[in-house]
């Protein structure tokens, strides 16, 4: 048999290596932030105060192991903190389960108060007994010795760890088996540390509630996780959804721009058309079968709200541009820059620019003027430009009336919608004005 001094150190050393375990699961604890919900913190205030339990048990220990009348005081009061933190220890332990139990199933906590009330009164008789010898005394060398009512606060316990398990087993359908049986392992394990007391006895009793918290911990460890894989697919689906919704209504705004801007075109066209009748009716014919060939094979193109190639949105500005040119004769000169046309934009977003520069630029000025288009390719993005030698504006100005407005503002909503893109205008009075695209070569690819 070993001596009661290994016994002693090896009861010290098991019980400190135990508070080390409970640290650590604190400490997991803190880092996961397991302490947000109420069942949660009661976990952590049953770790810290095994920990406690079991620093201040191993203490008692290693002052046993050579007991002597000044070491008296102390070991009492630690005795009593320590007898004290178990009962506590198990009303927490009471209210974690019910609280447990009720996220599953709304339940009755009749049970943990039932267990507060008997452990409030356990406490008053241990203070009442430090002064008798009821519970335990010391003798002369300062040896601990058990009271006639050492046994029935020992059977007190037991009875409240088996209603821990009967709690348990009782809530087994709504807990599950996994989670019935690792709930149910901190009464059980108790209990086996008072049998192996017989013939082990190097403190199984307090050791065994560790082993317990520790299955707990990887309960509560697996319910998180679960917990916070649910919220990222749950938060997935919002987002997917969300993205699904921006787009329908990304589309749907798309859609009503556009449809704002297609009477644009027509309209300005057969204005053209309608002035040509008046000036020159032969023309005019010659405009209108023009235009219908047009429309007759290309009105879909119109309602695409898709990117469409600039070789299309070139020919819309060539019709256009060819009708406005019967208009104006030799008051409106035409240039086409173009060094590059192999790209994607939004249908219908140079014309409005192109009319503009044509109705507010080049039509207003007396003699007329040139319009240029003009396209290049740069290192990130392909550019377009519109521009006019007419009258100009002041950009600090009121910039022509609501429609033109409307119209701008739809393509500039548009190219940053679709494509990504800007439109930049510079103007200025007496010398015309300018108009930029910019298309960024990764939105196009």
């Amino acid at each position: 048999m070993p001596s009661v001094d290994n016994l002693n150190f090896l009861s010290a050393g098991v019980e400190l290596f135990a508070a080390s375990i409970m640290a650590i699961l604190l400490l997991g604890c803190w880092e996961e932030r397991q302490y947000r919900t109420k069942t949660n913190r009661l976990f952590v205030a049953v770790l810290s105060i095994q920990t406690l339990l079991l620093i201040g048990d191993s203490a008692i220990w290693l002052l046993l192991n050579e007991p002597t009348p000044g070491k008296i005081p102390l070991v009492k009061t630690l005795t009593l903190i320590t007898d004290i933190m178990t009962v506590v220890l198990t009303v927490a332990y009471t209210y974690f389960l019910s609280n447990f139990i009720s996220q599953k199933k709304p339940i009755s906590f009749v049970f943990p108060h039932a267990v507060s009330a008997i452990c409030g009164v356990v406490i008053l008789l241990w203070i009442f007994c430090l002064f008798n010898d009821w519970y335990i005394w010391y003798d002369a060398d300062g040896n601990q010795i058990e009271g006639p009512l050492y046994k029935l606060f020992w059977l007190l316990g037991t009875l409240l760890l088996i209603f821990c398990v009967l709690f348990t087993v009782w809530h087994h359908r709504v807990l599950g088996r996994r989670d019935t049986c690792i709930l149910s392992t901190y009464g059980i394990f108790p209990l086996i540390g008072y049998l192996l007391e017989s013939y082990w006895p190097v403190t199984p009793l307090l050791l065994a509630p560790t082993l317990s918290l520790v299955l707990l911990y990887v309960i509560l460890h697996t319910q998180q996780t679960r917990s916070a894989m649910e919220q990222e697919i749950q938060l997935a689906h919002m987002e997917t959804k969300l993205a699904k919704q921006s787009a329908e209504l990304s589309d749907s705004r798309i859609n009503i721009m556009l449809s704002q801007i297609q009477p644009h075109f027509l309209f300005n066209a057969l204005t053209s058309i309608s002035v040509l009748c008046e000036k020159n009716p032969m023309k005019a014919q010659t405009a209108l079968n023009d235009f219908a060939d047009y429309l007759r094979g290309n009105l879909d193109s119109l309602r695409r709200t898709a990117p469409v190639p600039f070789s299309k949105e070139l020919k819309h500005i060539k019709i256009y541009l060819s009708l406005e040119q019967m208009r104006f004769e030799s008051e409106l000169n035409v240039v086409y820059d173009i060094e590059a046309d192999s790209f994607l934009l939004p249908a219908l977003t140079v014309q409005p620019l192109v009319e503009n520069a044509v109705k507010y630029g080049v039509g207003k000025k007396s003699g007329g003027g040139t319009v240029t288009i003009s396209t290049r390719e740069e290192a990130t993005c392909f550019s377009i430009t519109v521009a006019d030698d007419g009258v100009g504006y002041d950009p600090q100005e009121t910039q022509y009336d609501g429609r033109t407005h409307i119209g701008i503002d739809n393509v500039r909503a548009r190219l940053a919608a679709m494509v990504g893109g800007t439109l930049t205008i510079q103007s200025e009075k007496g010398r015309g004005t300018s108009a930029t695209i910019q298309l960024p070569k990764e939105k196009l690819t």
